[in-house]
Protein backbone atom coordinates (compact mmCIF):
# COMPACT_ATOMS: atom_id res chain seq x y z
CA UNK A 1 0.00 0.00 0.00
CA UNK A 2 1.72 3.15 -1.20
CA UNK A 3 0.36 6.68 -0.96
CA UNK A 4 2.33 9.72 -2.11
CA UNK A 5 3.84 11.18 1.05
CA UNK A 6 2.97 14.78 0.09
CA UNK A 7 -0.66 13.82 -0.38
CA UNK A 8 -0.66 11.79 2.83
CA UNK A 9 0.77 14.70 4.79
CA UNK A 10 -1.82 17.11 3.38
CA UNK A 11 -4.62 14.73 4.36
CA UNK A 12 -3.07 14.39 7.82
CA UNK A 13 -2.86 18.15 8.32
CA UNK A 14 -6.50 18.60 7.24
CA UNK A 15 -7.75 15.78 9.51
CA UNK A 16 -5.85 17.06 12.54
CA UNK A 17 -6.91 20.65 11.89
CA UNK A 18 -10.59 19.72 11.54
CA UNK A 19 -10.36 17.51 14.59
CA UNK A 20 -9.05 20.35 16.75
CA UNK A 21 -11.52 22.91 15.40
CA UNK A 22 -14.63 20.71 15.67
CA UNK A 23 -14.04 19.38 19.17
CA UNK A 24 -12.88 22.74 20.52
CA UNK A 25 -16.04 24.31 19.08
CA UNK A 26 -18.20 21.62 20.66
CA UNK A 27 -16.44 22.04 24.00
CA UNK A 28 -16.97 25.79 24.28
CA UNK A 29 -20.35 26.19 22.58
CA UNK A 30 -22.06 23.05 23.91
CA UNK A 31 -20.91 22.74 27.54
CA UNK A 32 -23.87 20.47 28.33
CA UNK A 33 -22.32 17.84 26.02
CA UNK A 34 -18.83 17.91 27.52
CA UNK A 35 -19.46 14.82 29.61
CA UNK A 36 -20.50 12.76 26.58
CA UNK A 37 -17.49 13.86 24.55
CA UNK A 38 -14.59 14.19 26.98
CA UNK A 39 -15.30 12.10 30.08
CA UNK A 40 -13.70 8.72 30.72
CA UNK A 41 -15.02 5.95 28.46
CA UNK A 42 -16.99 8.36 26.28
CA UNK A 43 -16.75 9.49 22.64
CA UNK A 44 -13.27 11.01 22.30
CA UNK A 45 -11.56 8.39 24.42
CA UNK A 46 -13.34 5.60 22.57
CA UNK A 47 -12.29 7.08 19.20
CA UNK A 48 -8.70 7.20 20.50
CA UNK A 49 -8.79 3.55 21.54
CA UNK A 50 -10.29 2.52 18.18
CA UNK A 51 -7.57 4.29 16.17
CA UNK A 52 -4.84 2.77 18.32
CA UNK A 53 -6.32 -0.68 17.70
CA UNK A 54 -6.74 -0.09 13.95
CA UNK A 55 -3.14 1.13 13.75
CA UNK A 56 -1.96 -2.07 15.39
CA UNK A 57 -3.72 -4.48 13.02
CA UNK A 58 -3.15 -2.33 9.92
CA UNK A 59 0.50 -1.91 10.87
CA UNK A 60 1.04 -5.66 11.18
CA UNK A 61 -0.71 -6.22 7.84
CA UNK A 62 1.31 -3.59 5.96
CA UNK A 63 4.67 -4.31 7.56
CA UNK A 64 4.67 -8.04 6.77
CA UNK A 65 4.22 -7.07 3.11
CA UNK A 66 7.47 -5.06 3.06
CA UNK A 67 10.18 -7.00 1.29
CA UNK A 68 13.19 -5.53 3.09
CA UNK A 69 13.75 -7.39 6.34
CA UNK A 70 15.53 -4.42 7.93
CA UNK A 71 12.56 -2.14 7.27
CA UNK A 72 10.14 -4.65 8.75
CA UNK A 73 12.22 -4.75 11.92
CA UNK A 74 12.42 -0.94 12.08
CA UNK A 75 8.73 -0.34 11.48
CA UNK A 76 7.59 -3.00 13.93
CA UNK A 77 7.82 -0.36 16.66
CA UNK A 78 4.71 1.32 15.17
CA UNK A 79 2.18 -1.47 15.89
CA UNK A 80 3.86 -2.13 19.25
CA UNK A 81 3.32 1.47 20.37
CA UNK A 82 -0.21 1.33 18.95
CA UNK A 83 -1.23 -1.74 20.95
CA UNK A 84 0.37 -0.21 24.05
CA UNK A 85 -1.69 2.93 23.50
CA UNK A 86 -4.87 0.87 23.07
CA UNK A 87 -4.24 -1.06 26.30
CA UNK A 88 -3.54 2.20 28.13
CA UNK A 89 -6.84 3.66 26.94
CA UNK A 90 -8.87 0.67 28.16
CA UNK A 91 -6.82 0.43 31.39
CA UNK A 92 -5.70 -3.07 30.40
CA UNK A 93 -9.28 -4.30 30.67
CA UNK A 94 -9.88 -3.04 34.21
CA UNK A 95 -12.94 -1.04 33.23
CA UNK A 96 -14.32 -4.01 31.32
CA UNK A 97 -13.65 -6.78 33.84
CA UNK A 98 -13.63 -4.52 36.92
CA UNK A 99 -10.74 -6.24 38.70
CA UNK A 100 -9.17 -4.56 41.71
CA UNK A 101 -6.29 -2.14 41.19
CA UNK A 102 -4.17 -0.29 43.76
CA UNK A 103 -4.91 3.34 44.53
CA UNK A 104 -2.13 5.73 45.55
CA UNK A 105 -2.36 9.45 46.25
CA UNK A 106 -5.98 9.43 45.05
CA UNK A 107 -4.90 7.95 41.69
CA UNK A 108 -5.92 4.50 40.47
CA UNK A 109 -2.95 2.60 39.09
CA UNK A 110 -4.60 0.84 36.16
CA UNK A 111 -2.21 1.95 33.37
CA UNK A 112 1.45 2.76 32.83
CA UNK A 113 0.86 6.49 32.45
CA UNK A 114 -0.54 6.60 35.99
CA UNK A 115 3.04 6.25 37.22
CA UNK A 116 3.58 9.84 36.08
CA UNK A 117 0.80 11.32 38.21
CA UNK A 118 1.57 9.02 41.16
CA UNK A 119 5.26 10.01 41.10
CA UNK A 120 4.31 13.67 40.78
CA UNK A 121 1.94 13.44 43.76
CA UNK A 122 4.63 11.68 45.80
CA UNK A 123 7.20 14.36 45.02
CA UNK A 124 4.73 17.15 45.73
CA UNK A 125 4.13 15.65 49.16
CA UNK A 126 7.71 14.74 50.09
CA UNK A 127 9.99 16.88 47.92
CA UNK A 128 8.01 19.88 46.73
CA UNK A 129 11.02 22.21 46.48
CA UNK A 130 12.99 19.62 44.51
CA UNK A 131 10.10 19.03 42.13
CA UNK A 132 9.23 22.66 41.47
CA UNK A 133 12.72 24.10 41.16
CA UNK A 134 15.46 21.52 40.71
CA UNK A 135 13.84 19.14 38.19
CA UNK A 136 12.73 21.87 35.70
CA UNK A 137 16.25 23.37 35.78
CA UNK A 138 17.83 19.96 35.19
CA UNK A 139 15.46 19.21 32.29
CA UNK A 140 16.10 22.57 30.61
CA UNK A 141 19.87 22.15 31.04
CA UNK A 142 19.72 18.62 29.58
CA UNK A 143 17.74 19.82 26.54
CA UNK A 144 20.22 22.63 25.97
CA UNK A 145 23.20 20.29 26.20
CA UNK A 146 21.59 17.81 23.81
CA UNK A 147 20.90 20.58 21.33
CA UNK A 148 24.49 21.85 21.51
CA UNK A 149 25.87 18.34 21.07
CA UNK A 150 23.60 17.22 18.23
CA UNK A 151 22.73 20.47 16.44
CA UNK A 152 24.96 19.52 13.52
CA UNK A 153 22.99 16.28 13.15
CA UNK A 154 19.67 18.07 12.55
CA UNK A 155 20.05 18.14 8.72
CA UNK A 156 20.75 14.40 8.80
CA UNK A 157 17.71 13.81 10.95
CA UNK A 158 15.55 15.75 8.49
CA UNK A 159 16.95 13.62 5.64
CA UNK A 160 16.23 10.55 7.74
CA UNK A 161 12.57 11.54 8.04
CA UNK A 162 12.41 12.26 4.32
CA UNK A 163 13.69 8.79 3.56
CA UNK A 164 11.61 7.13 6.29
CA UNK A 165 8.36 9.17 6.66
CA UNK A 166 6.80 6.87 9.30
CA UNK A 167 9.45 7.96 11.80
CA UNK A 168 8.51 11.60 11.22
CA UNK A 169 4.90 10.82 12.12
CA UNK A 170 6.10 8.71 15.04
CA UNK A 171 8.06 11.56 16.60
CA UNK A 172 5.04 13.85 16.27
CA UNK A 173 2.86 11.22 17.99
CA UNK A 174 5.37 10.83 20.83
CA UNK A 175 5.44 14.60 21.24
CA UNK A 176 1.64 14.71 21.50
CA UNK A 177 1.68 11.91 24.06
CA UNK A 178 4.35 13.74 26.07
CA UNK A 179 2.30 16.95 26.16
CA UNK A 180 -0.79 14.98 27.17
CA UNK A 181 1.07 13.35 30.07
CA UNK A 182 2.45 16.68 31.28
CA UNK A 183 -1.04 18.15 31.06
CA UNK A 184 -2.31 15.23 33.15
CA UNK A 185 -0.37 16.67 36.09
CA UNK A 186 -3.16 19.27 36.38
CA UNK A 187 -1.19 22.44 35.72
CA UNK A 188 -4.33 23.75 33.99
CA UNK A 189 -7.74 24.05 35.59
CA UNK A 190 -9.65 20.74 35.48
CA UNK A 191 -12.32 21.50 32.85
CA UNK A 192 -10.05 22.90 30.16
CA UNK A 193 -7.36 20.35 31.04
CA UNK A 194 -9.66 17.52 30.01
CA UNK A 195 -10.12 19.00 26.54
CA UNK A 196 -6.36 19.27 26.00
CA UNK A 197 -5.65 15.81 27.34
CA UNK A 198 -8.26 14.01 25.25
CA UNK A 199 -7.53 16.00 22.07
CA UNK A 200 -3.79 15.37 22.25
CA UNK A 201 -4.30 11.65 22.91
CA UNK A 202 -6.73 11.32 20.02
CA UNK A 203 -4.39 13.22 17.70
CA UNK A 204 -1.53 10.97 18.80
CA UNK A 205 -3.61 7.93 17.82
CA UNK A 206 -4.44 9.54 14.46
CA UNK A 207 -0.77 10.35 13.90
CA UNK A 208 0.22 6.74 14.52
CA UNK A 209 -2.48 5.70 12.07
CA UNK A 210 -0.91 7.93 9.40
CA UNK A 211 2.55 6.64 10.38
CA UNK A 212 1.34 3.13 9.59
CA UNK A 213 -0.08 4.31 6.26
CA UNK A 214 3.29 5.88 5.46
CA UNK A 215 5.17 2.58 5.79
CA UNK A 216 4.76 2.10 2.04
CA UNK A 217 6.75 5.29 1.42
CA UNK A 218 10.50 4.90 1.68
CA UNK A 219 13.48 5.29 -0.59
CA UNK A 220 15.90 2.51 -1.37
CA UNK A 221 18.24 2.21 1.58
CA UNK A 222 21.46 1.51 -0.31
CA UNK A 223 21.08 4.32 -2.84
CA UNK A 224 19.42 7.16 -1.02
CA UNK A 225 20.95 7.27 2.44
CA UNK A 226 24.57 6.95 3.54
CA UNK A 227 26.03 4.43 5.91
CA UNK A 228 26.33 6.76 8.92
CA UNK A 229 22.64 7.70 8.77
CA UNK A 230 21.67 4.01 8.51
CA UNK A 231 23.71 3.31 11.62
CA UNK A 232 22.00 6.15 13.48
CA UNK A 233 18.60 4.87 12.38
CA UNK A 234 19.47 1.45 13.74
CA UNK A 235 20.54 2.99 17.04
CA UNK A 236 17.32 5.00 17.28
CA UNK A 237 15.17 1.93 16.67
CA UNK A 238 17.24 -0.05 19.21
CA UNK A 239 16.63 2.67 21.80
CA UNK A 240 12.91 2.52 21.02
CA UNK A 241 12.76 -1.20 21.68
CA UNK A 242 14.75 -0.83 24.89
CA UNK A 243 12.48 1.91 26.17
CA UNK A 244 9.42 -0.13 25.20
CA UNK A 245 10.74 -3.18 27.09
CA UNK A 246 11.69 -1.11 30.14
CA UNK A 247 8.21 0.45 30.27
CA UNK A 248 6.55 -2.95 30.22
CA UNK A 249 8.85 -4.37 32.91
CA UNK A 250 8.50 -1.23 35.03
CA UNK A 251 4.72 -1.26 34.70
CA UNK A 252 4.33 -4.93 35.62
CA UNK A 253 6.76 -4.70 38.56
CA UNK A 254 5.15 -1.52 39.88
CA UNK A 255 1.66 -2.98 39.58
CA UNK A 256 2.66 -6.10 41.54
CA UNK A 257 4.42 -4.09 44.26
CA UNK A 258 1.66 -1.52 44.60
CA UNK A 259 -1.08 -4.16 44.54
CA UNK A 260 0.57 -6.14 47.33
CA UNK A 261 1.34 -3.07 49.43
CA UNK A 262 -2.03 -1.38 49.08
CA UNK A 263 -3.92 -4.64 49.66
CA UNK A 264 -2.19 -4.96 53.02
CA UNK A 265 -2.90 -1.32 53.87
CA UNK A 266 -6.57 -1.65 52.92
CA UNK A 267 -6.93 -4.74 55.09
CA UNK A 268 -5.31 -2.98 58.03
CA UNK A 269 -7.53 0.09 57.56
CA UNK A 270 -10.69 -2.00 57.36
CA UNK A 271 -9.75 -3.91 60.49
CA UNK A 272 -9.10 -0.66 62.33
CA UNK A 273 -12.45 0.76 61.25
CA UNK A 274 -14.46 -2.28 62.27
CA UNK A 275 -12.80 -2.42 65.68
CA UNK A 276 -12.71 1.26 66.58
CA UNK A 277 -15.44 3.24 64.83
CA UNK A 278 -18.16 1.55 66.84
CA UNK A 279 -16.29 2.07 70.10
CA UNK A 280 -15.80 5.74 69.31
CA UNK A 281 -19.44 6.16 68.41
CA UNK A 282 -20.59 4.35 71.57
CA UNK A 283 -18.78 6.95 73.69
CA UNK A 284 -21.05 9.68 72.40
CA UNK A 285 -23.71 10.78 74.84
CA UNK A 286 -26.89 12.39 73.56
CA UNK A 287 -27.57 14.06 76.92
CA UNK A 288 -24.16 15.68 76.97
CA UNK A 289 -24.58 16.83 73.40
CA UNK A 290 -27.96 18.38 74.19
CA UNK A 291 -26.59 20.13 77.27
CA UNK A 292 -23.88 21.72 75.14
CA UNK A 293 -26.37 23.14 72.66
CA UNK A 294 -27.58 26.72 72.79
CA UNK A 295 -30.86 27.00 74.73
CA UNK A 296 -32.87 28.10 71.69
CA UNK A 297 -32.36 24.69 70.07
CA UNK A 298 -33.61 22.70 73.07
CA UNK A 299 -36.15 25.06 74.57
CA UNK A 300 -38.81 22.36 74.84
CA UNK A 301 -38.93 18.72 75.82
CA UNK A 302 -40.25 17.87 72.35
CA UNK A 303 -37.18 19.29 70.70
CA UNK A 304 -34.89 17.44 73.12
CA UNK A 305 -36.69 14.19 72.33
CA UNK A 306 -36.39 14.75 68.58
CA UNK A 307 -32.64 15.24 68.92
CA UNK A 308 -32.35 12.07 71.01
CA UNK A 309 -34.37 10.08 68.47
CA UNK A 310 -32.22 11.34 65.60
CA UNK A 311 -29.11 10.48 67.56
CA UNK A 312 -30.24 6.91 68.23
CA UNK A 313 -31.31 6.44 64.62
CA UNK A 314 -27.80 7.42 63.57
CA UNK A 315 -26.35 4.93 66.06
CA UNK A 316 -28.47 2.14 64.62
CA UNK A 317 -27.41 3.00 61.07
CA UNK A 318 -23.76 2.87 62.06
CA UNK A 319 -24.30 -0.47 63.77
CA UNK A 320 -26.17 -1.83 60.72
CA UNK A 321 -23.33 -0.73 58.45
CA UNK A 322 -20.73 -2.39 60.67
CA UNK A 323 -22.83 -5.54 61.07
CA UNK A 324 -23.21 -5.86 57.31
CA UNK A 325 -19.49 -5.30 56.70
CA UNK A 326 -18.41 -7.77 59.38
CA UNK A 327 -20.79 -10.44 58.04
CA UNK A 328 -19.11 -10.18 54.64
CA UNK A 329 -15.49 -9.88 55.69
CA UNK A 330 -14.99 -11.71 58.99
CA UNK A 331 -15.49 -15.24 60.30
CA UNK A 332 -18.38 -16.16 62.61
CA UNK A 333 -16.05 -16.52 65.59
CA UNK A 334 -14.57 -13.09 64.93
CA UNK A 335 -18.06 -11.57 64.61
CA UNK A 336 -19.17 -13.05 67.91
CA UNK A 337 -16.00 -11.88 69.59
CA UNK A 338 -16.43 -8.28 68.40
CA UNK A 339 -20.21 -8.01 68.80
CA UNK A 340 -21.15 -5.23 71.25
CA UNK A 341 -24.56 -3.55 71.13
CA UNK A 342 -24.65 0.16 71.88
CA UNK A 343 -28.37 0.85 71.99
Amino acid sequence: MKIAIDKLFRIYAIVIGLNIIIFTFLYFFFPQLRKYFFSEDYLVENITAVFFLISFFLGIFLIIRIREKKLRRLYLILPLISILGFLEEISYGQRIFNYKVPKLYSERFDALHDLVTISYSFLMMHARYFLLYVIPIVICAAILLLYIKYRRQLPRISRLFESYPPFGFLFVALGLIFVSEINDLRFIKPDFRKLIEELFEMNAALTLFFAVLATGNHKTVNNEINQSVRIKLKKISTHFYKIFSILIILGVASFVIYSTTTAQLVEQNELYVTKNVLLIFSSWDSEKMINEMIPELVSSQTQRQKIKNSFHIMQKKVWAFRENYVSKNRTTADRNLQRTRIY
